[in-house]
C-alpha cells in the first residue's frame, strides 16, 4: 500500500525560511505551493532540486498565468486554486461549485491567510493559512483518501 505525503503552501510573500523549516521537517514526497510568492516557491526549488514541486499563481503573481491546477494522486482529483478569483476572502462557494465541476475530491485553496480545513459532501476544503507565519498543510493520499492536517512551527 502506497502512501504519498503533501507538504502545502500558500502566502509566503517573501518569507521562505518557515518553507525550508517545513520541508527539512516533514520530508514529502511532494510539495504544493498555491501562490503568493511563485518566486519563492522557485527559491524552494532551489534548495530542493531532488523534490518535486507544482504551483499555482496568485494575485500578487502576474503577469504569470496559471492560478488553476488540477493533478490527479493516488487516486484522489486535486484542485489547486490560489482562490482570488473565486472571492474565497467572501465564501467558499464559487471555489467549491469549481472543484466540483472538475469531480475534484479535494480542493486546496490559500488567499485568505487564515488556515482551515472544510468537510463538504464528496470534497474536502483545505487552505494552509500564510507560510509567511510558519502556517501549512499535510496531506496524506492513501487508497483513494486524503486526510488533512494544518501545522504551524511556532
Amino acid at each position: 500500500m502506497h502512501v504519498l505525503k503533501l507538504l502545502v503552501f500558500s502566502d509566503s510573500h517573501g518569507r521562505i525560511d518557515p518553507m525550508k523549516a517545513a520541508a527539512e521537517a516533514e520530508r514529502p514526497d511532494l510539495v504544493l505551493h498555491l501562490g503568493d510568492y511563485v518566486r519563492d516557491y522557485e527559491a524552494l526549488q532551489r534548495l530542493f532540486p531532488a523534490l518535486p514541486m507544482e504551483h499555482v499563481a496568485g494575485n500578487c503573481d502576474y503577469p504569470i498565468l496559471g492560478d488553476n491546477r488540477l493533478l490527479e494522486l493516488e487516486g484522489v482529483r486535486i484542485f489547486m486554486t490560489h482562490g482570488h478569483r473565486y472571492r474565497v476572502k467572501q465564501t467558499l462557494l464559487s471555489a467549491i461549485y469549481a472543484a466540483r465541476e472538475e469531480h475534484a475530491d479535494l480542493l486546496l485553496f490559500g488567499h485568505t491567510h487564515s488556515p482551515v480545513i472544510l468537510q463538504e459532501p464528496g470534497l474536502v476544503c483545505m487552505n494552509p493559512g500564510a507560510a509567511l507565519n510558519g502556517s501549512y498543510g499535510i496531506v496524506t493520499l492513501e487508497q483513494g483518501q486524503a486526510h488533512c492536517q494544518l501545522k504551524n512551527l511556532k
